[in-house]
């Protein structure tokens, strides 16, 4: 039997999922490990992963949000259901602090609540294949009222993991968001039969190919959102692509872009539509703002009273620290764009031309064991930086020996980067950016509903 990158055309049976309540029926409830990981809720763990994947706020329950830092080790084990590995490391915020689950909120997105009169769940499984349906509709019939009927038989023909039953119960502002959607998707992809993709068949397989070719290419990305955010597929034919010949992610990419060319695949990326909305082609021939590097800067005031340092750029900076974890956030002039961990960071000024900077935990070994060498060490690259103000070891040594090991490895890391990045500062600007916003030359193009 073909798989669906052979282009597969029969139908298949799809999942159900139970109706999960309407937004305006929430009771305030806990997401713990047991919600989450409920085996008749299959599509929390989903939810989840997406958010946690993308850097999205998580409702808590004193009604407060939190956004957390991305750790691979921690998604791997919410998949695998890993209670004990998933606890040990934590949910970390932003701001270094560690939560249980208990302090989420299980709200709309995550079925809290009971079954209202006239609404359905805010989940992503039940609205992004929502939006696969309703695209077909319009697609069996231009005139269509999407009535319950229209909406029925167009289900029978998308291949998604959201119910039938949820779908014909979502909320009004759900509904328009997904006529909309259908509408602007028409207008831009014309009148090509397509099928749609949500969380079974092609999107599976697409994305069962990302893990091991990023594996070749060095894990270049944390996760793959980083790569790809695409939420639906809407695919014409795929077999001639051969994407399961792919041997790197480079050619994975260029044959996704020359179906995108074709309008034959289309991976597309929603969010929900109130008003006005535009789409946009992502890393189609790579239609980027200019990145223009203009300088770095070890600490805005002074190098010995921040823990950061400042790669500046004509659209905003880019801030270098621990966060715990060593990483730069990307703050535009009017959005934050996203952060980079030391490990693609580290892969990215490699591809820019420069060394690779030392590992945060091996610096807090060697602080610990060995606090004259570190601190040797640590003199020089603050010497051969052009950034600071010279002065004698002993200088120095007064200057930093009171601070704390947190303060000392974010510093030396910072210093050592910066350093390594001399000559290639342009590059390694337009790279970070590319990777924090799914837009680097490793990444795949999609379409953008904004």
């Amino acid at each position: 039997m073909k798989s669906f990158l052979e282009h597969k055309d029969n139908l298949i049976q799809k999942p159900s999922l139970e109706y999960e309540g309407n937004v305006s029926d929430l009771v305030e409830a806990a997401l713990t490990w047991g919600e989450l990981t409920r085996p008749d809720r299959t599509f929390r763990v989903d939810t989840f992963l997406k958010k946690y994947g993308k850097g999205e706020a998580f409702e808590l329950i004193d009604g407060k949000f939190a956004t957390f830092e991305y750790d691979p080790a921690f998604a791997k084990a919410v998949k695998d259901g890993d209670k004990k590995t998933a606890m040990d490391i934590g949910l970390i915020t932003t701001t270094g602090e560690k939560l249980t689950f208990g302090k989420l909120q299980k709200n709309a997105e995550f079925g809290g609540g009971t079954r209202g009169s006239g609404g359905g769940s805010k989940g992503t499984t039940i609205t992004e294949s929502a939006q696969c349906v309703y695209a077909q509709a319009l697609w069996n019939n231009p005139n269509t009222e999407f009535s319950p009927a229209d909406i029925s038989k167009a289900y029978t023909q998308c291949f998604v993991n959201g119910s039938l039953s949820d779908i014909l119960a979502m909320d009004e502002s759900w509904i328009e968001s997904s006529i909309m959607g259908a509408k602007i998707l028409k207008r831009a992809l014309g009148s090509k039969n397509y099928q749609w993709f949500r969380g079974v068949g092609f999107q599976v397989e697409i994305e069962g190919l990302y893990s091991p070719l990023n594996k070749v290419s060095g894990s270049f990305f944390s996760n793959i959102n980083k790569w790809c955010p695409a939420d639906i597929w809407a695919v014409a034919e795929s077999g001639k692509y051969k994407f399961n010949e792919s041997e790197t992610l480079d050619e994975l990419n260029e044959k996704l872009l020359q179906a995108y060319n074709d309008r034959s695949v289309i991976g597309i990326s929603l969010k929900k539509i109130e008003g006005r909305a535009k789409l946009a082609s992502v890393n189609y021939r790579k239609p980027m703002k200019p990145v223009k590097f203009t300088k770095f800067t070890l600490g805005k005031k002074d190098f010995f009273n921040s823990k950061d340092g400042y790669l500046m750029y004509n659209d905003g900076e880019m801030q270098f620290r621990t966060f715990p974890e060593f990483q730069c956030e990307i703050i535009g002039k009017k959005a934050k764009h996203g952060k980079v961990s030391q490990g693609p960071m580290r892969k990215i000024l490699n591809l820019a031309g420069g060394k690779s900077f030392e590992e945060r935990n091996g610096l807090f070994g060697e602080l610990s064991k060995n606090r004259d060498y570190f601190f040797q060490k640590f003199y020089k690259e603050y010497n051969d930086s052009k950034l600071t103000k010279k002065m004698t070891f002993s200088k120095f040594e007064e200057m930093i020996k009171d601070k704390q090991p947190e303060w000392l490895v974010s510093k030396y890391m910072v210093t050592q980067v910066f350093n390594y990045a001399k000559g290639k500062e342009q590059r390694f600007a337009e790279l970070l950016i590319r990777y924090a916003k799914s837009s680097s030359p490793t990444s795949a193009v999609f379409l953008k509903i904004k």
